[in-house]
C-alpha cells in the first residue's frame, strides 16, 4: 500500500511540473458559435459585384467581384451587417466568417478544464452603395411598404 501511494504522489508531481513547465496542458479550447453581426440582413443573392439582400435592395461593391472566400460564405440566407458610415452613398458591408480554432502546442494533452473561444469574427467584405435599381424599387413601393 505504501508503495501505490508513493507512486501515485510521484505521477501527481510530474503533472504538476509538467503543466508548470508547458509540457502537459490540461485545458482545451472549446469552439463556441456567437453572433458577431448586430443588426444582420439575409442575403438573397449573389451576382458578381452585386449583392441582392431578402428586402429587395441591391449593394454594388465597389471592389469588383466577391473575392472567392466570401462567394463560398456568403449563400442564401446567410446574413450580413451594413454599416452606412457616410449615408447612402458609402457602405462598408460586414460579414461573419469562421475562425480556426487551435488546440495549442502542449507534448500532452489531457483534457480537463474547458475554456470558450469565439467561433466566428467580424471581416470587411467590402465597400460599396445601394444601385439605383434598389432606389426606384424603395421610391415605387414607399417607405416602409406603405
Amino acid at each position: 500500500m505504501k508503495s501505490v501511494t508513493i507512486a501515485a504522489l510521484c505521477v501527481i508531481a510530474l503533472v504538476i511540473i509538467g503543466v508548470c513547465s508547458g509540457l502537459v496542458e490540461i485545458r482545451y479550447a472549446r469552439r463556441v458559435d456567437n453572433q458577431v453581426l448586430s443588426n444582420p440582413v439575409k442575403v438573397d443573392r449573389l451576382d458578381g459585384r452585386r449583392i441582392r439582400l431578402s428586402d429587395g435592395r441591391e449593394i454594388e461593391l465597389d471592389d469588383g467581384p466577391l473575392d472567392d472566400r466570401w462567394s463560398r460564405l456568403l449563400k442564401a440566407g446567410s446574413g450580413i451587417e451594413i454599416d452606412p458610415s457616410e449615408g447612402e452613398n458609402f457602405l462598408a458591408v460586414w460579414g461573419s466568417e469562421p475562425r480556426f480554432v487551435c488546440g495549442g502546442t502542449a507534448v500532452f494533452r489531457i483534457p480537463l478544464i474547458p475554456h470558450n473561444v469565439d467561433g466566428n469574427r467580424r471581416s470587411l467584405i467590402g465597400f460599396g452603395a445601394f444601385s439605383d435599381r434598389s432606389k426606384v424599387a424603395e421610391q415605387v413601393v414607399g417607405p416602409k411598404g406603405l
